[in-house]
């Protein structure tokens, strides 16, 4: 035999063993399952999650637990087949628990912020009241005022809002009603009583019609910058419920009025 058939048989037996190395190696490496590869994939997805990931830990645990577990070799495809089975089912379950865990929270942290708009809303109309309040008093502070159980009286002095034996409205003394409305008009719940009262100076019947009429043409005006008719009582009271005595001029000037009453909410 020739050197040269030598080398040739040499190259061939070599290339017969590199083959068989080659081959060896690939029927000894499996073929990944598609069914464990995508319960992987699954599991991987739950744990990058960041709104879920660590809200059903001991769950996700499990989940890794069943995936690793079909993931090792095993004799038969069924058997395999089942593994992946009870791997998806408990990556399924985990991710079921920690998205209902998210939205249990989400809703908790809803119903904190409804409260606290609750909370909000009710201290705003609270320091809204006290507002509307408090404008009230300045609004009237240069108007005499008394405190009873009926609620505010409101006491304007009859001579400063009419002439004499009338019962229109002096132009100067609209002012003082143009700011009662817009107080009035912010405080809608509260009812209002206007009482008209005269001196004793001429006949009873006279000054009973007298202060009916005025105390409606305090009403009139009121309602005409808005303030709601229902809640406005007018009623003449003439000249029997004096403030002063009738013998001195001033006291009939106290005795001829208006009160202005705003009851209690």
């Amino acid at each position: 035999m020739t050197i040269y058939q030598t080398t040739m048989r040499k190259s061939a037996v070599l290339a017969l063993v590199f083959a068989g190395v080659i081959l060896t190696a690939c029927q000894s490496t499996p073929k990944e399952d598609p069914g464990v590869k995508q319960v992987r994939e699954d599991l991987i997805s739950l744990q990058s999650d960041p709104q879920l990931a660590n809200l059903a830990q001991t769950a996700i645990q499990d989940a890794e637990r069943a995936v690793q577990a079909a993931e090792k070799p095993q004799k038969s495809q069924a058997v395999t087949d089942h593994l992946v089975y009870l791997a998806d089912n408990k990556v399924k379950m985990a991710r079921a628990l920690a998205s209902a865990r998210y939205e249990e929270d989400r809703l908790e942290k809803l119903g904190e912020q409804r409260k606290q708009v609750q909370l909000d809303a009710r201290t705003r109309e609270a320091r809204e009241a006290k507002m509307r309040a408090e404008r009230l008093e300045r609004e009237l502070k240069d108007v005499k005022q008394q405190q009873t159980e009926r609620g505010t009286i409101y006491t304007l002095g009859g001579d400063a809002l009419f002439a004499t034996n009338k019962a229109e409205l002096k132009a100067g003394a609209r002012a003082s009603f143009d700011r009662l409305a817009r107080t009035l008009n912010e405080t809608p719940e509260r009812k209002i009583i206007i009482e008209g009262h005269t001196d004793s100076t001429g006949a009873e019947d006279y000054n009973q019609q007298l202060s009916q009429e005025r105390a409606e043409s305090v009403k009139r005006y009121l309602t005409s910058q808005g303030v709601d008719a229902g809640r406005i009582t007018a009623v003449g009271k003439g000249e029997a419920f004096p403030v002063a005595n009738n013998e001195s001029a001033a006291g009939r000037q106290q005795n001829r009025r208006v009160e202005v009453i705003i009851e209690n909410p």
